[in-house]
């Protein structure tokens, strides 16, 4: 079974974020899932996962379709809110990855460029007082640009009742 574009497209973020060539911060092996499960009383180290998000195509022009496939990428650690150093090195690591993800390009049937990055800290503001753990979210857009096959079928058609 051929695995969707997205999972595909995760799977090579994982391998690239645990490449041996990284340099971030704080040490992590990334993981792929499509349904992040966290356990707050047993998650003392940091987890970094990676899942498939959404997948959208649009006309860009008359002969090209533009693909965008976004990815997630989840920092999860346990964490005491009074200690804002340990909160400052998750948002630091989070910038590096950010940084370095940054027009990152991966090859599947096409350049995909990672080209819209943003990051949020999801927690709840009433929960803020007891908030036990990090969870830092950063979202990842590739781009890719690809010929419009119907149009290319339907130029094809064309030359050959031409000729």
């Amino acid at each position: 079974m051929t695995a969707p574009q997205s999972a595909t497209l995760a799977i090579n973020v994982v391998n690239w974020l645990n490449s041996v060539e990284r340099d971030f911060s704080q040490a992590f092996t990334a993981a792929r899932v499509w349904y992040p499960r966290f356990d707050l009383e047993t998650v003392d180290t940091l987890q970094v996962l990676v899942i498939p998000s959404v997948r959208t195509m649009s006309v860009e022009s008359r002969g090209t379709d533009q693909l965008n496939i976004g990815i997630r990428i989840l920092f999860y650690r346990s964490i005491d809110p009074a200690d804002v150093t340990s909160m400052d090195e998750m948002a630091l690591l989070m910038e590096e990855v950010q940084d370095s993800m940054n027009r990152q390009t991966f090859s599947m049937g096409g350049q995909l460029v990672a080209a819209f990055t943003s990051q949020e800290i999801d927690y709840a503001e009433e929960e803020m007082p007891s908030l036990l753990a990090w969870l830092g979210v950063l979202r990842v857009e590739f781009v890719l640009l690809q010929p419009n096959p119907g149009l290319m079928a339907s130029r094809m058609m064309a030359r050959n009742n031409a000729s």
